[in-house]
């Protein structure tokens, strides 16, 4: 312990599990100290309808601070961890800039984007976890509108406006439906040079399946509503390459400025600062306790961890909000339960289910061996969703955007805040195909934590 009357428990990472394992503390005889790079709590399962003007950034995160303002002995700091010194039990924030001791350890920093070794993929095909992600996605769509506007070739027009969405997982199926709509209800009468209802969006999975994991009937539901939206699916399609120009699969060349990475999740690179017992994703390997691997007092949760202790879950957790919320509970909980002498409790994840929208009135839910779809499974998904909101004004705030919405098929978020056009790796190059190589497969599943899955 460390020289203070009341152990120290620090905490990295304001998401799901960050968020819930200090909350979990939260007014108990200990000190706690929760950091993140960021001063905001972030409701990543909508970042979909932030990238497709649908939300402002502001309406799906709440600020860290706000949450702990009655609870005095949470400390809140925004900093960036750098290094750790786990014989000292000590951690570096900001290139040294300060050090904090601590008795426990609990990490929720969450994952990244795998683009399974083609990282130079990144600045092309930008992934969606977090607010600058979405919104580049939205600013490079805009100005590809704006940039179509300007010009007469007809082919050049198909390019910039096309939208690729690479991944059939929840994430790739919502965004290919909101941009489906955006073109044909939302966009239809703001251009008179080009038509937006002649916008390409297509989603292409590697696998046989949209929505891997999920029961056949909802795969067949899902693709079918896709493809009535308008949504070209391509099933079965590797993707080769992806340059400037778009993106090359098994099967074709899809000409697109706007390409999204939807495929794929890995853990987060300090994983490695904390120990070498990584999966071969860089997950760690925690304990049925959610302990590190050798380790006696660093708890992982949530994206950060492998547990592989649960025989309906071979390959790990889903990468969804419960689970990472059940995990910081536990953690914070064996911890309380270890500092009063009394044993630690295993794991055990509660399956809520899952679902995934396919536009602004279907989708499809699953749970407990129940399955919906349509628009009933879409109501029971805004319930879910917006409960889930940690700031109540953020779920008055998005149930009336949806409702006025789904009413006037008005979408407001349309402004460029930013990436001029001349930073778009696509005006500095000028191939009009790309060299078919770097061949990997898409899986069917999205791997990590797609948390379209509630």
């Amino acid at each position: 312990m460390s020289q203070k009357s009341r152990p120290h428990i620090l905490i990295i990472g304001a998401g799901f599990a960050g968020l819930q394992a200090a909350q979990t503390l939260a007014r108990k005889k200990v000190d706690v100290t929760l950091v993140d790079r960021n001063n905001y709590h972030l409701f990543q399962p909508l970042l979909y309808q932030v990238a497709s003007t649908g939300l402002n950034p502001s309406e799906i995160s709440s600020v860290v601070r706000a949450s702990f303002r009655r609870r005095a002995n949470v400390r809140v700091l925004k900093a960036s961890l750098t290094g750790l010194d786990k014989a000292g039990r000590k951690a570096s924030f900001n290139d040294g800039e300060f050090d904090l001791d601590y008795d426990y350890l609990i990490l929720g920093l969450g994952g990244r984007t795998s683009y399974f070794g083609n990282d130079h993929w990144e600045d092309l095909a930008p992934g969606l976890k977090s607010l600058p992600d979405a919104v580049t996605i939205r600013n490079r769509f805009l100005e590809s509108l704006e940039k179509a506007e300007q010009i007469d070739d007809t082919e050049e027009q198909e390019r910039l406006t096309s939208v690729v969405v690479i991944g059939g997982g929840p994430t790739g199926v919502e965004l290919a439906g909101s941009f489906a709509e955006l073109r044909t209800k939302v966009l239809s009468r703001d251009f008179n040079h080009f038509d937006p209802r002649s916008v390409k969006v297509t989603l292409v999975e590697g696998g046989p399946a949209l929505l891997g994991g999920y029961h056949d009937s909802s795969s067949k539901y899902t693709k079918k509503r896709l493809e009535k939206l308008g949504v070209d699916v391509l099933l079965n399609e590797m993707v080769k390459d992806i340059s400037p120009q778009g993106v090359q699969t098994s099967e074709r060349f899809l000409p697109s400025q706007n390409i999204i990475w939807a495929a794929g999740v890995e853990g987060h690179p300090l994983a490695k600062l904390v120990t070498d017992k990584l999966d071969g994703r860089g997950r760690i390997l925690v304990t049925p306790e959610l302990l590190v691997e050798e380790e006696d007092n660093i708890y992982a949760c949530g994206d950060m961890n492998y547990f592989g202790h649960d025989e309906r879950y071979p390959r790990g957790l889903p990468g969804v909000a419960p689970a990472a919320i059940q995990q910081g509970k536990r953690a914070a909980e064996n911890i309380l339960a270890r500092i009063a002498g009394k044993p630690q409790k295993p794991f055990r994840y509660f399956d809520k289910g899952k679902m995934a929208t396919i536009g602004r009135s279907a989708a499809v839910a699953e749970a407990k061996g129940m399955r919906m779809k349509g628009f009933t499974a879409w109501m029971a998904w805004l319930f879910i969703h917006l409960l889930y909101l940690v700031e109540f004004q953020d779920r008055v705030l998005v149930f009336f955007r949806w409702i006025w919405a789904y009413f006037t098929w008005t979408w407001g978020v349309r402004l460029i805040l930013a990436t001029p056009p001349s930073e778009h790796p696509a005006d500095k190059v000028t191939s009009s195909r790309p060299e078919q190589e770097n061949t990997v497969e898409i899986e069917a599943v999205t791997v990590g934590k797609d948390q379209s899955d509630m």
